[in-house]
């Protein structure tokens, strides 16, 4: 078999780890570039957002000096959690997209900038984040329903939650390549997740540590990190957990990048090992989908 036919083929997790960190050691700057592109405005607008509300929250509810500082502290941290909730599941599945796009670039031996991997999203960015959307309410939906049943059925609610996370991992193992099916094949909605979930049969296991676990363990150095720098911050008094918030979104924009460069060479080697995807077919989806024309 000739390189083209082998390029993506790897031989265990251990294998595609050390290909992802060479790739993103290579490309550290494109990738943090790519993730800052979007999580860059997103973390000031939220800084800005929580500001805000939390001054308005603040003069509305109380006159008194310390209950308004506290109150200030305390609106801050939650209204920044609740917009990553609210956004984060689309700023990530998009970031995803624009380091998958400049990852194919380099296998067809050409190197495009992060607006340009960006750029290349355009025409799919709707379908993309309808298909983001459509597979996040089944991603949730163990936790939707308990939300749904705490007050009249408080007991199902509590069975519900227990069983929550496994539901949430199962559909998010499922839809871990919705950005690559849209993106690199076209598919949308219904046939992205229908697609995703084909190319995961099979290697589940894998899957499962290469997406679910290594997303857990980033999420917990991040919450480390602002845990620390919170205590390394304790003379700001109030404001040491908010910017601790802050530093470990700096870690974050740096460790991202390796994951989502670990997801895009996952999807190409279970479609090496599925379909015998090779360079031509690459060339061949991207020319098709994404425009892109190769002298």
């Amino acid at each position: 078999m000739n390189e083209n036919s082998t390029i993506f083929q790897t031989k265990g997790i251990k294998e595609l780890f050390v290909l992802s960190y060479r790739l993103y050691k290579e490309n550290f700057l494109k990738f943090i570039g790519i993730t800052l592109f979007l999580k860059g405005p997103y973390i000031i607008i939220t800084y800005i957002i929580s500001k805000i509300i939390s001054s308005s929250l603040t003069s509305i509810i109380t006159t008194n000096t310390e209950n308004a500082i506290n109150l200030e502290y305390v609106s801050n941290i939650i209204i920044v959690e609740l917009l990553e909730l609210a956004f984060i599941p689309f700023i990530s599945p998009i970031a995803i997209s624009a380091i998958t796009v400049n990852i194919s670039e380099k296998y067809l031996k050409k190197d495009i900038g992060i607006i340009d991997s960006y750029k290349r999203l355009t025409e799919k960015l709707l379908p993309l984040l309808g298909t983001i959307l459509l597979s996040g309410i089944l991603i949730s939906s163990g936790f939707i329903f308990a939300l749904l049943l705490i007050m009249g059925n408080p007991q199902i609610a509590n069975i519900m939650i227990l069983f929550a996370p496994a539901i949430a991992s199962l559909f998010w193992v499922w839809y871990a390549f919705i950005p690559q099916t849209v993106i690199i094949e076209g598919e949308g909605g219904i046939g992205a997740m229908k697609r995703s979930k084909y190319l995961t049969e099979g290697y589940f296991k894998r899957v499962f540590t290469l997406v679910v676990l290594v997303f857990i363990g980033i999420l917990l150095i991040t919450w480390l990190c602002s845990f620390v720098f919170s205590k390394m911050l304790f003379f700001l008094g109030d404001n040491s957990a908010f910017l601790g918030k802050g530093l470990s979104n700096v870690v974050s924009v740096i460790l991202e990048p390796f994951r989502m460069a670990i997801i895009s060479l996952l999807y190409f080697e279970l479609r090496f090992r599925k379909e015998g995807f090779n360079l031509e077919t690459l060339e061949k989806e991207l020319r098709s989908e994404i425009g892109l024309t190769y002298n």
